[in-house]
């Protein structure tokens, strides 16, 4: 079947030629390869600045050499760098000649960043763009200027320009980012201050110098514009005010009405940059919202965009941007057609249910009224009809509910939860109920203490617990999660929780008194459908925190052991996958702790020995006894520490004569869902119509290590255009191919909702369900403290 994937060709790279020139780098080695490699990049980029243009940084044989065009003026020969160390370059006089059309080695990488760079500058030089971060770019515009929001949205674009099947391509796709309307000077004085410091001190805001907008990472606030003071790049004295004036060119934004001599002035780092903070006006700055915020939820429709308007809006930036770009003098060329290709398509696997029941596509097809598109409610179907394949026992079970509900609702409560539960695990025994004081406070700590001394007069310490959660005189949602995270992460992994709202759960029931006037708890006709719906998420939850998994595949992986990793926070999740899934364990560790407004993604080599080499000598003999391959799967980028964690492994493992290293695959695998390529794929219908692909549908050779696999997308419903995965591999020997339809294939297992699709794999999408909580941090909470619970880990 025909594809249309967002690449457009440059058709005329064979006309491109530049010259370019090496310098030898001189960085002193040390034992934090890391500390190194950080250095060696800062060293690239003050090269960068300094020379006003492109450069690419070349290795071999463990010495490293800088490309720059030789028409760049190379004025420094020694840069400070962090920890004391100095990087020294050296011109080598070596002058070469790059033809496009003949790359070969490390020209090829060469190309990649002098070419990127030529398009980047001249898009930075757009009038109607602002850069928000490396290849995010928007317009000026706001797409809902007209409309009473107190949040603007603009739109823009995001690219990568990528190698394919030997053709260079412009990958491109629509992007949307959330601003606040106002400028922060409009809600800011000498009294608050201090105040909103705490509020907003590390969120990114744009920042509107002139015509020039750019996003900064708030650190401080100074005194007003004209009074706040500072040493420019010439050591001279200047005020913010009168060198703002003065600098900030402005053709189409009035810096004359925007900055006032009173505004008081902000201190702003460059985000992920280490340096120090630069002045600047309130005046100038507005708040970037996140994407989850609730202040955008209702302005979402704008970004959720069918495969035809997705298209539609991505041909257009083509046509806009990228058609009057000139490198090194000559024009380049880029189609407005994306490319078209034959992709194949995996099959749908058949999955195993409780009672050995399978399910798949044949079955679907043996119905009378059959129809593709109900894959989903059949397979949600299947789980009500033969509940789930785990059959492991339950351990206690505690429904903890709030003083402020009836007890008859209570029984209500409990008898329909277990019920639904007990039809679909019939291991199922009943809930004790918990009965805590609610106080009717905003407060979460002082709410955390009255559960938790509930919880300790019950003495339940150990199993699973359902907290009905009370309703607030503030009805703050960041407040009732933030009881939910702070028991979750306290009593784990002894108690652990999942979450409802009283509100939720009183909205569907009615009182009714009987024959002797004893008020009785039902739910009424009319809201019994949406209460099945809700009931049965609701059971579907309270099984995922009891490790009870709701079906399997009928069939192995290609691999036998599959280890899904990932770090939220200061916490690490494993997730191990026996064979065909009937067999999953989950597992979550500390590390350590976070620096500064960085996220700590990297898993040492060490945790993951000691850990995972503990639980596949475990589970190995049981649930794959000499497997075929094991293979890591990371959820973003892995470091090389799971390289080397698997190879020492593997050793182990040879040892303890659990596998035969000299036969088994291995691999550590890459797993992006926002990648830097921003891959989209829809599939060609009759009549030039496109419409998400069949999930499945997979690009094998998308680069020589790493191709794209599409999870989501047709027979499911889905708003919006299916976004595929980018599945990279990092190390091993493994086969792309099987590895991408493993992948698939775990991403049929959707627990959380079983008629709908899984973008991920259940590897790492039970880490993202189960570990989510444990990265609560009270630091962050701004709530009464006063009686603040302490957490011992």
């Amino acid at each position: 079947m025909s594809h249309y994937l967002n690449f457009f060709k440059i058709t005329n790279l064979a006309e491109i030629s530049m010259d370019y020139k090496l310098v030898e780098v001189d960085l002193q080695r040390i034992e934090d390869k890391a500390a190194y490699l950080k250095n060696l990049h800062r060293l690239c980029e003050k090269v960068a600045s300094d020379t006003k243009g492109p450069m690419a940084l070349l290795e071999s044989e463990g010495q490293y050499q800088i490309a720059v065009p030789t028409d760049r003026t190379i004025r420094k020969t020694s840069y400070n760098l962090v920890g004391g160390f100095v990087g020294k370059i050296m011109d080598t006089n070596q002058l070469h000649t790059l033809n496009f059309n003949n790359l070969e080695g490390q020209n090829r990488l060469i190309a990649h960043q002098l070419l990127n760079f030529e398009i980047k500058r001249q898009l930075n030089g757009s009038p109607l763009l602002w850069n928000l971060s490396s290849s995010y770019y928007f317009t000026k515009v706001p797409i809902n200027k007209n409309e009473e929001s107190e949040v603007d949205v603009y739109g823009g674009f995001k690219y990568k320009i990528v190698e394919y099947k030997g053709d260079w391509y412009v990958c491109l796709d629509v992007t949307y980012k959330y601003l606040g309307r106002g400028f922060l000077s409009e809600i800011i004085n000498e009294s608050n201050k201090e105040y909103l410091l705490e509020k907003f001190r590390y969120k990114r805001f744009l920042y509107f110098y002139g015509d020039n907008w750019y996003q900064v990472q708030l650190d401080g606030f100074g005194k007003n514009v004209k009074a706040q003071e500072f040493y420019d790049i010439n050591r001279q004295l200047q005020n913010v005010y009168d060198y703002t004036m003065a600098n900030a060119q402005s053709k189409k934004f009035d810096l004359n009405k925007r900055l006032k001599e009173r505004d008081i002035s902000i201190l702003y780092k460059y985000p992920n940059r280490s340096m120090e903070a630069r002045h600047g006006s309130s005046s100038l700055a507005k708040l970037i919202y996140s994407t989850d915020h609730p202040d955008v939820q209702s302005l979402h429709n704008y970004s959720i965009k069918d495969p035809v308007d997705r298209f539609r809006e991505i041909t257009k930036n083509i046509k806009y941007n990228f058609q009057n770009l000139h490198i090194n003098g000559t024009s380049l060329r880029v189609t407005d057609r994306p490319l078209e290709e034959k992709l194949g398509t995996f099959d749908i696997p058949t999955l195993k249910f409780n009672n050995d029941e399978t399910f798949g596509i044949e079955d679907l097809r043996k119905i009378d009224d059959f129809n593709i598109r109900s894959y989903g409610k059949e397979r949600k179907k299947k789980l009500l009809k033969n509940g789930i394949i785990n059959k492991r026992r339950f351990g206690n079970q505690y429904l903890i509910v709030p003083d402020t509900l009836e007890l008859g609702l209570i029984r209500a409560l409990s008898k329909s939860v277990t019920e639904r539960l007990k039809s679909l695990a019939e291991n199922f025994t009943e809930f004790k109920i918990v009965v805590y004081k609610s106080t009717q406070s905003s407060s979460a700590y002082k709410q955390v203490n009255q559960i938790k001394a509930a919880l300790s007069a019950s003495n339940a310490t150990q199993g699973c617990a359902l907290l009905i959660l009370p309703d607030l005189d503030i009805n703050n949602k960041r407040t009732i999660r933030s009881i939910h995270d702070f028991l979750y992460k306290d009593k784990y992994p002894n108690l652990k929780f999942q979450c409802a709202t009283q509100s939720n759960i009183v909205s569907f029931f009615r009182s009714y008194p009987d024959e002797e006037e004893i008020i009785q708890y039902r739910v009424p006709d009319h809201l019994k459908q949406r209460y099945s719906s809700y009931l049965l998420y609701l059971s579907l939850a309270v099984l995922l925190v009891n490790r009870r998994w709701l079906y399997a595949l009928e069939k192995p992986l290609n691999y036998d052991v599959y280890i899904g990793m990932d770090v939220h926070e200061r916490f690490v999740g494993f997730c191990y996958f026996y064979r065909n899934g009937e067999n999953i364990i989950f597992s979550a560790y500390q590390t350590v702790k976070r620096v500064g407004s960085f996220r700590n993604e990297k898993i040492s080599k060490e945790l993951i020995v000691k850990k995972v080499t503990e639980q596949l000598k475990k589970d190995i003999p049981n649930y794959a006894p000499n497997p075929n391959g094991i293979v890591i799967l990371r959820d973003g980028r892995s470091f090389g520490e799971e390289e080397e964690a698997l190879t020492t492994m593997i050793e182990q493992l040879d040892r303890a004569k659990l596998i035969d290293k000299d036969m088994i695959k291995w691999g550590v695998v890459d797993l992006h869902k926002k990648s830097t390529t921003p891959i989209r794929i829809v599939s060609k219908l009759h009549g030039n119509k496109i419409s998400n692909p069949k999930v499945g549908t997979y690009v094998p050779e998308l680069s020589e290590n790493s191709g794209a696999i599409c999870n989501t997308g047709f027979p499911f419903k889905l708003r919006g255009t299916s976004g595929p995965m980018i599945v990279e591999m990092a190390a091993g020997n493994l086969d792309k191919k099987l590895v991408l339809q493993d992948v698939f294939g775990q991403s049929l297992l959707a627990f959380s909702a079983p008629d709908k699709c899984n973008a991920l794999p259940i590897t790492i999408k039970l880490i993202d369900v189960l570990i989510q909580p444990l990265t609560f941090d009270v630091s962050e909470e701004l709530l009464e403290s006063e009686d603040l619970v302490t957490v011992d880990y």
